[in-house]
């Protein structure tokens, strides 16, 4: 399965700008296989409806070929442990001290999925620390072209069960239960100690990163490929292709 990598840079929106954003105007709502087609991943405060935070978004848009295993990183998009110092969480004003999220949810031709938290302090399993959420994997299902649901996998392949953790939230910052779950590190396992030699690289350890499936079929009727090659079907040695940059740094604790 071929995989398509794509390395973007944040662009800075505010809320009012949602509706109808994702594509250029004018282009078919229609999905076929080896296509163009628009994807946009939006990351915000996990509870969109606070008036304290001015309607701040952010969203990268991307066009991406339809089947193919996109992984979109987002650059610059964890810069520090502290969120006073964080360039991504002091643009959405998240404060920690008020157990504030960063969430990022999908958007593909309209429709959006849940949210899931990238960096938060509500860990279930953790008590006033900071995690991140390095990786996902969301599936767009499309039925004759179609796009009709926009899910998350299960990401929790990579990691033990004490990290394995809910991570799904509708936009009141609710948890979804019954749902896919996300596997987390400890902001302080992102950073490299002083004596490291690849200090260098600290800040990109755990840079956001979604990638993009597809399941159902397209506009002609053909069968999308890829989704069989999501994190949920993969044998674990198959995840250290996807995972090794974690792992290796001891950043998973």
């Amino acid at each position: 399965m071929k995989l398509l990598l794509l390395l973007v840079i944040i662009i800075e929106l505010t809320l009012f700008d949602i509706i109808n954003s994702c594509k250029p105007s004018g282009i078919s709502n229609k999905v076929s296989i080896g296509k163009d087609t628009y994807v946009c991943v939006k990351i915000a405060p996990l509870d969109w409806t606070l008036s304290t935070r001015n309607g701040t978004y952010l969203r990268i848009a991307q066009t991406v070929k339809a089947d193919n295993i996109t992984s979109i990183t987002i650059d610059q998009s964890w810069t520090s442990e502290s969120y006073h110092n964080d360039t991504l969480i002091k643009k959405l004003n998240v404060h920690q001290q008020y157990g504030d999220g960063v969430a990022i949810s999908v958007e593909s031709m309209g429709l959006m999925s849940y949210q899931k938290l990238y960096r938060s302090v509500r860990s279930q399993s953790l008590a006033n620390e900071t995690v991140t959420y390095p990786i996902f994997m969301a599936i767009i299902n499309v039925h004759l072209g179609e796009v009709k649901s926009i899910l998350w996998d299960n990401t929790c392949k990579w990691c033990d069960s004490n990290h394995c953790v809910d991570n799904t939230y509708d936009y009141y910052g609710n948890l979804v239960t019954d749902v896919n779950k996300s596997c987390y590190l400890l902001d302080s396992g992102c950073i490299y100690s002083a004596n490291s030699t690849h200090i260098a690289e600290s800040n990109s350890l755990c840079e956001l990163k979604v990638y993009v499936t597809w399941t159902g079929t397209d506009s002609r009727g053909h069968y999308f490929n890829s989704a069989s090659s999501r994190f949920s079907r993969l044998q674990t040695e198959e995840m250290k292709y996807y995972t090794n940059h974690l792992k290796d740094k001891g950043s998973l604790q």
